[in-house]
């Protein structure tokens, strides 16, 4: 995620700031008392300036969904938008890692993504590959990614789940698939490569996964 100018300044002066107060501190050529009555008000000051940049940040809007995903991320290539009503689910790739964000359409316009929207991140495993399932509901609506386990060394294939979710590919540094998913269930079971999997739920079965895979690999 970029950070705007002004935040880098704003820690750098905060950074600053305290350096200078250890230093004269340490060397007692200005007592305790005078250094916190010019500590206090300085930091305070600094530290609300912070906040209401942040703040303007996360409060920006954008008249359409590539300015919004400009401002988010300049580097990256976007590989694949998925709209909904009021909402995008946009991949991008910067060569390395693939990253999926929710941007959200409100009546001011399209707004930046929160980094905590796809926390809901879990492991699925079969019998010699693991995927990671990340899924987000914005107003009614549900995206699903399903993308390789790090590390893995042949891209995924035939995508599908126990809902009908119609998958699209995202090719790019990695192979990623996306698409809406009418509901998330409890028995929510994912199938790639010809093989179905559920969630990794305790310890063992993840390592008896990665124990295949590293045997297959030999």
């Amino acid at each position: 995620m970029n950070i705007s100018l002004s935040n880098w300044w704003s820690w750098g002066i905060l950074l600053l700031l305290l350096m200078i107060v250890a230093v004269v501190d340490s060397r007692k050529r200005i007592p305790r008392k005078i250094s916190i009555f010019i500590l206090v008000p300085v930091l305070s000051v600094v530290i609300i300036f912070m906040m209401s940049e942040n703040n303007k940040e996360a409060e920006q809007s954008f008249h359409t969904l590539e300015e919004a995903v400009t401002a988010y991320d300049d580097r990256s290539d976007v590989v694949a938008t998925l709209r909904g009503k009021t909402s995008a689910l946009v991949i991008m790739d910067d060569g390395d890692v693939m990253d999926s964000q929710i941007f959200e359409k409100t009546e001011s316009g399209w707004k930046l993504p929160e980094d905590s929207e796809f926390q809901d991140t879990k492991r699925f495993t079969g019998d010699r590959i693991i995927v990671d399932v990340s899924t987000v509901a914005v107003d009614g609506e549900w995206y699903v990614v399903v993308s390789p386990y790090p590390g893995m060394k042949y891209p995924i294939t035939n995508v599908y789940d126990s809902e009908g979710t119609e998958f699209s590919e995202a090719k790019g540094s990695e192979n990623v698939y996306y698409g809406y998913l009418k509901k998330y269930p409890e028995d929510y079971w994912v199938s790639a490569s010809g093989q179905k999997m559920v969630p990794i739920g305790i310890l063992k079965d993840w390592v008896r996964a990665m124990r295949k895979i590293l045997l297959d690999g030999k």
